[in-house]
């Protein structure tokens, strides 16, 4: 492989590994190290140079990959070794509360700086991207590192919903692995991205928030779930005070309302959630002092 200089042209190049040995990925594209946005894995690895993430760590024999470039290069593959460098293997946790995705074949990439979660997040927390319709369509891990995890498109060969068509959005939200609750990322604004999907892009986050501050004097709960018609809402108010009642879709729209002016005490509301669209929605219950979400799924 010596001597064959590889073309890369300026945006996606699909490659093979012709070596018989591993290589490194950093190595390899340390030529055009400048140019290169990324290189991936058909499994949604990815290396992203300008981030300092490195998830592909050795490209393999019969590896396929994609090289999204700023501009043309070219690399050249090392010769061959009769024996093969033993070189460290990236070790990633699976989601444990969120099921592991496979490949549709078709992706783009969603980067979250560590930055931005560090005072968010803990160590084996876990991340999923949803489509507005409930589609559970990427998973993650939080390591203290820079979050770069795959959003599954449509699967082009499938007749049933598999992933995310072009230009539809998404919602990001989070486990908490210590509390087993999930909250949602508001207000996310993208350095790369609008928050929609397009196959082979990447999606970098510049800044979101999280309702981390819950107070569990409201003791929130809601049945059934998943709903179909009523949904019954419980809580506890432990002051007189006028609390906001809010519910959010997928898409962070919100498509419910109500102001409850109410003393202290505990309450049930039921709404009618018959003209909702199937997914997964939030329910979110806040006055001056206190604040709770709770997801649910309309069937």
């Amino acid at each position: 492989p010596v001597n064959t200089p590889i073309q890369l042209n300026q945006g996606i190049n699909l490659i093979g590994m012709l070596r018989h040995n591993p290589v490194s990925a950093a190595d390899l594209f340390a030529p055009v190290i400048q140019q290169v946005v990324y290189v991936k894995l058909n499994s949604g690895l990815v290396y992203l140079p300008q981030y300092q993430v490195n998830q592909v760590v050795t490209l393999h024999p019969d590896d396929a990959f994609k090289v999204l470039m700023l501009s043309a290069g070219s690399i050249t593959y090392p010769a061959n070794m009769l024996q093969a460098p033993v070189k460290e293997e990236p070790i990633f946790n699976e989601p444990m509360y969120y099921p592991v995705l496979a490949s549709t074949g078709s992706d783009m990439t969603l980067v979250i700086p560590k930055v931005l979660l560090t005072t968010m997040l803990s160590r084996g927390d876990e991340l999923a991207v949803y489509s507005g319709d409930g589609l559970l369509v990427g998973t993650a891990v939080y390591a203290d590192e820079t979050i770069a995890m795959p959003i599954w498109g449509q699967d082009k060969t499938a007749q049933a919903k598999s992933g995310l068509s072009n230009s539809e959005g998404f919602m990001v939200e989070t486990y908490h692995h210590q509390t087993g609750k999930t909250t949602r990322f508001e207000n996310i604004a993208y350095e790369l991205g609008d928050g929609t999907f397009h196959e082979n892009t990447l999606a970098v986050v510049k800044t979101l928030n999280l309702n981390l501050n819950l107070n569990l004097n409201l003791n929130l709960s809601l049945y059934p779930n998943p709903v179909m018609h009523e949904l019954t809402v419980n809580f506890n108010l432990s002051e007189t005070t006028d609390s906001q009642l809010d519910i959010y879709n997928g898409l962070g729209q919100m498509v419910y309302t109500k102001l409850i002016q109410s003393g202290a005490g505990q309450y049930n509301e039921r709404i009618d959630v018959s003209g909702f669209s199937s997914g997964i929605y939030t329910l979110r219950l806040r006055n001056q002092a206190e604040m709770k979400e709770v997801s649910f799924v309309v069937q």
